[in-house]
């Protein structure tokens, strides 16, 4: 598992992708035995956005829409959350 993904840092492994009041929660994307290729954010309506290259933000409804073999992003690996500055 990356550095990133640990206890001190602002970023912490989350079971799941409900929202938590004063949390905001992540969603990364990757493959098998690779490294993560994408991350999306969930929003407070419950749909997701995600950065795609180049292309404006995009907003989704649900996570699997991005899920597949490459060209996509693989599978969701895990959830993270941190608190929000100003809840």
């Amino acid at each position: 598992m990356p550095e990133w993904i640990s206890p001190d840092k602002e970023f912490q492994l989350c079971a799941d992708a409900i929202q938590e009041e004063g949390y905001e929660k992540i969603a990364l994307y990757g493959y098998p035995n690779s490294l993560f290729s994408h991350a999306a954010r969930l929003q407070e309506d419950g749909s997701w956005t995600s950065k795609l290259g180049k292309i404006e933000d995009i907003r989704h409804q649900n996570l699997a829409v991005l899920e597949g073999p490459h060209p996509a992003y693989g599978q969701v690996q895990c959830f993270m959350k941190r608190a929000m500055a100003n809840p």
